[in-house]
């Protein structure tokens, strides 16, 4: 409370942030001012998974947008909503969220004119006779809202005329470079904390429009096929209860009784709360394709009061949202399989958009699973690659985990769940006992350790977590900032239809993986994607897999500053389980002298000890011992 205070206080005094009008003089531009509360929201939209491919760069897979939202107090619902961009400050910025921000509308010298706002800073260049009344209206509340406070529905109002006047467009979201932080949401959503199992409810919207002729081959009874499981001998075991409930070990639930699917007949034009909608060409209201997207939970909500009332009245209570439309049936206005929000706090309207093909039958179920992963918070599964002397990362270049870019060939029968990170943030896995080390603390130089890493697919309690960050190295398994660290996992394919990995490839089965992630498993939404570094094996000869190269028996990490390097080596395993070897040296080579050679430590972490080294072979054949 004492931070709003002091907040209004620096506006109410016109001191905060020095913004201003600016003068239209010499082509400058005209700001208007304006400071709002409301909650973030933050939306994920991207490309489908495909093949990886090692040629050339990927493009860009994933565009993120952030809106502020106020609510009805009555039912927590969104009562208005609008766009926002928040520049560099984006990233620090997680769904639930309650800011204050001042927001910043732009418009050039020859928008100004429209509005009758010149240069002079008091008059705002005089009255003039405006070209309508709305032009009117939208010079008054101009003037009246600059270094105010509003609401989110007064700004959105105003957005709305100017954007009808055309004086400002979808390319002059309003900016916010500073917001401030009110109070962040504690919940933890679909996170496993402490282990306490949790049950998913949702309700499945699959739209059709008899009006306009769109009759997608997927409906609710073909949906109900690929989200609930009828037994191991089902013809469909590679389902969404699957996903959740066998990745999670068990620890997410998601019963037919707690998830409803729905057909639903929609017009699709017309006008709504939001204003007019257009799922044929999109921009209804002719700049966004807000009005499209908001329009499905209002048709929803209204098909259930008039169908199911009870069920209705229930809304809020459902975690998941799942909208799905054949958004590109006349044209490419959408052009993206899906969109969905990043992170949902508890109570909020958390909501998925899918676009289906009009003529396939069946769900890209993995796909929807990143997607709901998303409303977890979980970021995508990405891979730094280089070829040909050229490098870049790989948004979803992980071939095993679904929110990377996994293949599965037999989508009826299998399943791939998430990596070793994306499992730990999410809290469906741990790590084994005393997993949780540091590389400075727990790895003396030369004294390599061995772990028995279960395969993921067997016990929830199956990585290694080494913290690799100088400055953070507590080991905490909860600790809210940032902490670089590896994960240490070992990936094997379960052969039985719908079990834990049964969908990974014979290249990938049986592998060591490491990988570099920042996060922690405390609740809060992942701020960095995790990376995989490499996949390790015993096998002689190594397999050669295009862009990667024949995978190695061990993985080198380079430490900060003089303290080293860490190596992982994979030393056996078994279908069951992998041992691996995580060691840290100082030196690059074991020799230079016979203390060091014969000091019973492995200094340079090569597996090999003095005399058996042949570094120190070499040394010692050349040199005489000291003389006692």
């Amino acid at each position: 409370m004492a931070r709003r205070c002091h907040f209004l206080a620096v506006v109410l005094a016109g001191a905060f942030f020095g913004f201003a009008w600016a003068q239209q003089q010499q082509g400058q531009r005209v700001n208007v001012t304006v400071y709002v509360e409301g909650v973030v929201t933050v939306y994920i939209t991207h490309g489908a998974p495909a093949k990886p491919s090692f040629v050339a760069p990927p493009s860009p897979k994933s565009e993120m947008f952030y809106t502020l939202s106020e609510r009805n107090y009555i039912d927590n619902s969104i009562a208005a909503s609008i766009r926002v961009d928040f520049g560099s400050k984006a990233t620090s910025l997680s769904s639930g969220d309650l800011v204050q921000a001042p927001l910043t509308i732009s418009l050039d010298p020859s928008q100004a004119a429209l509005l009758g706002l010149g240069s002079d800073l008091t008059s705002f260049g005089g009255r003039r006779r405006l070209l309508s009344a709305k032009h009117e209206q939208a010079r008054r509340m101009a003037l009246e809202f600059h270094e105010t406070r509003r609401s989110v529905q007064e700004v959105r109002s105003l957005l709305g005329i100017l954007q009808t006047l055309g004086v400002s467009s979808l390319g002059q979201t309003p900016k916010s470079d500073d917001p401030i932080i009110v109070d962040r949401s504690a919940d933890k959503d679909l996170f496993i904390v402490n282990g306490q199992s949790q049950t998913i409810s949702s309700v499945t919207f699959v739209f059709y429009s008899s009006s306009c002729g769109v009759y997608p081959s997927i409906n609710a009874a073909k949906i109900r096929q690929w989200w609930f499981d009828a037994g191991r001998n089902a013809s469909i075991t590679g389902t969404l209860q699957r996903y959740y409930e066998t990745c999670s070990y068990n620890q997410l639930r998601f019963p037919k009784d707690n998830n409803f699917v729905f057909d639903v007949d929609i017009p699709c034009t017309g006008v709504s709360f939001f204003g007019r909608y257009d799922l044929r060409k999109g921009y209804g209201n002719g700049f966004s394709l807000d009005n499209e997207f908001s329009i499905f939970s209002l048709l929803a909500k209204d098909f259930l009061r008039r169908t199911n009332f009870q069920l209705s009245l229930d809304w809020m209570n459902f975690r998941r949202k799942i909208y799905m439309f054949p958004f590109d049936f006349q044209t490419t206005w959408f052009g993206r399989p899906g969109m969905g929000q990043h992170g949902c706090n508890y109570g909020s309207e958390c909501s998925t958009w899918i676009n289906i093909p009009m003529n396939s039958d069946r769900p890209d179920v993995p796909f929807i699973f990143q997607e709901l992963g998303h409303n977890i918070g979980l970021t995508h599964s990405s891979r730094d690659v280089c070829d040909g002397g050229k490098c870049w990362n790989d948004e979803v270049g992980d071939p095993v985990d679904p929110m990377g870019s996994v293949w599965i060939n037999d989508r009826d029968k299998n399943i791939a769940c998430l990596n070793a990170p994306q499992a730990y943030k999410a809290g469906w896995a741990t790590t084994i006992k005393n997993g949780h080390i540091s590389a400075f603390s727990d790895l003396r130089p030369g004294m390599p350790r061995d772990f028995v890493l279960p395969a993921m697919a067997y016990n929830k309690s199956n990585m290694l977590r080494i913290v690799t960050d100088q400055g953070k190295a507590v080991v905490d398994e909860f600790t809210e900032p940032p902490q670089r660290a590896l994960f240490v996992s070992y990936r094997v394919r379960v052969n039985a239809s719908g079990s834990y990995d049964s969908a990974l490839n014979d290249i990938w089965n049986n592998r060591v993986w490491v990988h570099q992630f920042d996060d922690t498993a405390n609740g809060m939404r992942s701020s960095w994607p995790p990376v995989v570094l490499s996949a390790l094996t015993d096998d002689t000869p190594p397999p050669d897999v295009p862009g990667w190269g024949p995978l190695p028996r061990n993985f080198i990490q380079q430490l900060p500053a003089d303290l080293g390097a860490l190596t992982i080596r994979v030393k056996g395993k078994t279908p069951l389980t992998a041992t691996v070897t995580v060691c840290r040296y100082l030196r690059a080579n074991e020799t230079g002298s016979f203390e060091i050679c014969s000091d019973g430590l492995d200094n340079d972490c090569d597996g090999l000890v003095d005399a058996v080294d042949p570094d120190c072979a070499t040394f010692l054949t050349k040199r005489s011992p000291p003389p006692c």
